[in-house]
């Protein structure tokens, strides 16, 4: 397992220069006779967490155990749509404008990344991004 961290100045300029620095870094870390076919990257922003049996899925019969796949992505969800006081230091208007936040972007991931995964597995096509937003 290698993790790439990166910081300012170089950090917080966008997806794109993340994984760009990614794939460098381990193309770096990688020796050189590395089949390359037999590499899983995966790929997890810094405020995200992965749910329980979320490698098993993806490593399971409908993810990288079929030597066809070549990508899997998993569902986002915000693991805070709960919470009764998402700003603790705030008053009620505050935190009430936070959960309607916090539950529409949850709403957004849920709907609108899970459409266009059906979209594409009705079209065959390929996408492994999220949603523009």
């Amino acid at each position: 397992m290698h993790l790439v961290r990166r910081v300012r100045p170089q950090a917080r300029t966008g997806k794109g220069d993340a994984l760009n620095a990614a794939y460098d870094q381990l193309a770096e870390f990688l020796p050189a006779d590395t089949d390359r076919s037999a590499v899983v990257v995966c790929v997890v922003d810094a405020d995200g967490r992965l749910a329980p049996g979320a490698l098993a899925a993806v490593s399971g019969p409908a993810g990288f155990a079929d030597p066809e796949v070549g990508g899997v992505k998993v569902g986002v969800r915000m693991r805070n749509v709960g919470e009764e006081r998402p700003l603790p230091d705030r008053g009620r208007v505050a935190n009430a404008l936070a959960r309607l936040l916090i539950r529409v972007q949850d709403m957004e991931f849920a709907v609108s990344n899970t459409g266009m995964q059906l979209l594409r597995v009705r079209t065959g096509s390929v996408g492994l991004g999220e949603a523009p937003g």
